[in-house]
């Protein structure tokens, strides 16, 4: 708090008030924070009240973001001077958001929180404006409280137990004392880069917990080290900070820059976010001698991810990237091939990596190829590695591939051969362009069979089995086969 600083509420919405609340007129903040109103009359007595909100609706790019408190129905933040006063009294009239810290506690009002979480989405906004100038972003609501806490539960009470994204909503740590994200600049803009994912690119990722150290699902891999990458894009900081625990002083942080990862490779996330910050940044070092700015990074991110036959991962992102930039090729691959991956023949499905993370069986290929009508393919998923409750480490799920001759009605099975435990509950998902065709969770045990009308060319599968959280480390093994009808 010693290193606190005043910043501008920049593009947010003023409005000037008369006496009774009535709304007179309404501009938005510059990027220094400076608004104006003309008052015809100046006897009239107004006030000025700022909404937390960005909103531009007219021509070129388009935006509308709102903060709003979870924990009290959802009311927008806002700003505003306590009454109202002649407008010829005060020609300027200066509102400070306080950050409501007296030298050793939240004691007052924390009204500069909401602006802060407001002005790092700002930013990102900004710099994704600036490479595209007509880009318009979908409604996002920022749903912060000084309630919200890491306990897990109703997120109207603020029990929301971490910072995350989900369809349209950012929820954001607020609880003093034990986990508070609105200064946290690096995390606001990670959550964001969720959002950016959801509603202008493509995220495959099943969600769920990670550490920079995990051998991840390849989907997670990416969806998580872009966030970390995107948040030090947009600060032009590759220090990843996060703070918590009792006034605030702890956390931890990340140096994106880092190029000696734990467990590098293409199921890391620490890879992803040092191979997407240094194809940005203008620092090289190390296997770093390429810098592409955002604009090559975002145009990716917008078309080929967003439409990828493949599931998104590392090799969907590098093998558009190359393609788009073919001068830089090489560069690329040295960076990719630093992190323990296969960059130098790479292609959106990794039919060439190498890298079995230490794990001598059903890790590769990355995708197995099925033969249409042509027996069955067997594949085989792993159980956590260190038997936790959850199911987003590498071979959790599996991935195959194959190629519809004909459009025409098909049946994709799953049965299982072997299990090192009980019994098993395959699901899987079936890709076609990058849209879902097939969605396959039925609670049958031991068996999975879907029929769906599917579009000739290359559909991706991924599966795993649902009981992977219940028993111990093992293995279970599935025969897959598509035939027509």
């Amino acid at each position: 708090y010693a290193a606190t600083v005043q910043k501008p509420v920049r593009g947010a919405t003023v409005q000037l008030l008369d006496s009774v609340g009535t709304v007179l007129e309404t501009t938005v903040t510059d990027t220094n924070g400076n608004y104006s109103f003309t008052v015809a009359n100046q006897n009239k007595s107004v006030r000025i009240r700022v909404r937390a909100e960005l909103l531009k609706t007219t021509s070129g790019a388009q935006y509308n973001v709102k903060v709003v408190d979870n924990t009290s129905s959802d009311a927008l933040y806002t700003l505003a001077e306590a009454e109202a006063s002649s407008a010829a009294t005060h020609a300027t009239r200066n509102l400070n958001a306080s950050s409501g810290w007296d030298g050793s506690s939240y004691t007052s009002t924390r009204a500069a929180a909401p602006f802060a979480i407001l002005d790092s989405i700002y930013e990102a906004i900004r710099d994704i404006m600036a490479v595209d100038a007509n880009v318009t972003f979908p409604f996002l609501q920022v749903n912060w409280s000084v309630n919200n806490t890491t306990t897990s539960g109703s997120t109207s009470t603020g029990a929301i137990g971490t910072s995350y994204y989900s369809n349209n909503n950012l929820f954001i740590l607020g609880k003093a004392n034990n986990d508070t994200d609105e200064f946290d600049d690096h995390i606001i803009v990670h959550e964001w880069g969720h959002y950016f994912e959801d509603r202008l690119s493509r995220s495959d990722s099943p969600g769920g917990s990670h550490s920079d150290g995990d051998r991840l699902d390849m989907r997670l891999a990416f969806g998580e080290g872009f966030g970390n990458a995107l948040s030090g894009m947009i600060t032009d900081d590759p220090i990843y900070i996060d703070t918590s625990g009792n006034a605030q002083a702890s956390g931890f942080s990340i140096n994106l820059e880092e190029n000696n990862n734990s467990n590098p490779g293409w199921y890391s996330e620490a890879s992803v976010q040092s191979i997407l910050y240094d194809l940005y940044d203008s620092n090289n070092d190390g296997n770093d001698i390429v810098s592409l700015g955002l604009a090559p990074l975002y145009n990716v991110l917008i078309n080929q991810q967003k439409t990828s036959e493949d599931f998104t991962s590392i090799f969907s992102f590098i093998t558009a990237l190359k393609s788009d930039n073919a001068s830089e090729a090489a560069a690329i691959s040295q960076l990719v091939d630093g992190q323990s991956i296969n960059g130098t023949a790479i292609d959106s499905r990794g039919s060439n990596e190498t890298n079995n993370a230490g794990i001598t069986d059903h890790v590769l290929p990355v995708y197995t190829s099925v033969t249409v009508a042509g027996g069955a393919t067997n594949i085989c998923t792993i159980t956590p590695f260190n038997g936790a409750s959850d199911s987003n480490k590498l071979s959790n799920y599996r991935y195959l591939t194959f190629t519809i001759p004909t459009a025409g009605s098909y049946t994709v099975t799953a049965t299982k051969t072997s299990a090192d435990y009980g019994a098993t509950s395959p699901d899987f998902d079936v890709l076609y362009n990058g849209a879902v065709k097939i969605r396959a969770d039925s609670a049958v045990v031991d068996s999975e069979t879907a029929t769906a009308t599917l579009d000739a060319g290359v559909h991706a599968m991924a599966i795993t089995d649902y009981n992977i959280n219940n028993p111990a480390r093992g293995t279970a093994c599935f025969d897959i086969t598509v035939s027509s009808n």
